[in-house]
């Protein structure tokens, strides 16, 4: 362990970084999209500067596409966008890197500080809407590794991907809202230890993705409602649905109906959501 004056002098290198990036969280929650971090060190801490700036910029980009004839797809990447940078999120993940760098824990202060300069860019992709599989799966478990750090045993995950999807192209930011969803409003209404488990296989010429949790489920006649607005592409009524629908709609609107979300849940056992992604053949260029 450090000692408490190299503790200080870690933590007071870090403060200022961590202050210039919750500004500009809450600058770009307010719509100030002109905001941007002028002076950054050469650290992780500093290519999480970067990406959001580059996310402020991308953002610009999007709120433009909207008046232009893409406007649904436009609208969708930008509140997409917007859900990766909740000041919530944030605020929280920064201020968990403070309290860790204080009880001098070095390694989980490089480990969270890496997941989230990880997590932003690969978000933002270089301006792309779709990464090959393999980048989708490193973008949920950054978010589950950061999420890890803060809650500690009260929350675990598993992820067992078929290895013959990572060459696939998918659309970005499919994951990570569902993994939020199942946890916000599944895992942490519940008394026991969080689980949240992701499979992924490739059946003929779709990938199949499943993402359970041993939340609080979802009572058999809401369960139904929400499958049939899933499957016709409707906005959900319940607040808790929005980062699920969300992604379905996104799916719609780029795989021309082809791609699907159904869920499958029994009450007070917890969820399954089954997300459908036709390959349509692409793979990355190397194989």
């Amino acid at each position: 362990m450090l000692s408490k004056k190299n503790n200080r002098l870690m933590v007071n290198e870090i403060e200022n970084p961590i202050n210039d990036l919750k500004k500009m969280s809450d600058a770009l929650a307010q719509n100030h999209l002109e905001y941007r971090i002028q002076n950054y060190p050469q650290n992780e801490l500093g290519k999480l500067s970067e990406s959001m700036n580059t996310m402020a910029e991308q953002l610009n980009v999007l709120m433009a596409e909207n008046a232009l004839k893409q406007y649904n797809l436009a609208q969708s990447e930008l509140r997409t966008l917007q859900s990766q940078i909740t000041p919530h999120f944030i605020y929280n993940s920064l201020d968990a890197i403070i309290s860790l760098a204080s009880l001098g824990e070095l390694d989980l202060v490089q480990k969270m500080t890496y997941a989230l300069s990880d997590f932003f860019r690969i978000s933002l992709s270089k301006g792309r809407d779709f990464i090959l599989v393999e980048k989708e799966i490193q973008h949920i478990t950054d978010y589950l590794t950061i999420l890890k750090i803060r809650y500690g045993e009260t929350l675990d995950y598993k992820i067992e991907i078929d290895s013959t999807l990572y060459h696939y192209q998918m659309l970005k930011i499919i994951l990570q809202p569902i993994v939020e969803n199942a946890i916000y409003h599944g895992t942490k209404l519940v008394r026991r230890t969080g689980m949240i488990e992701i499979s992924g296989e490739l059946i003929t010429n779709n990938m199949h993705f499943y993402v359970k949790d041993n939340g609080k489920g979802i009572e058999k006649e809401h369960l139904a409602k929400l499958n049939h607005d899933l499957a016709n592409g409707l906005s959900s009524e319940f607040n808790e649905g929005y980062g699920l629908f969300n992604v379905n709609k996104r799916l719609l609107l780029y795989y021309d109906n082809k791609a699907k979300i159904t869920l499958d849940s029994t009450y007070e056992v917890g969820t399954i959501v089954h997300i459908v992604i036709p390959t349509n053949c692409i793979e990355d260029e190397r194989h």
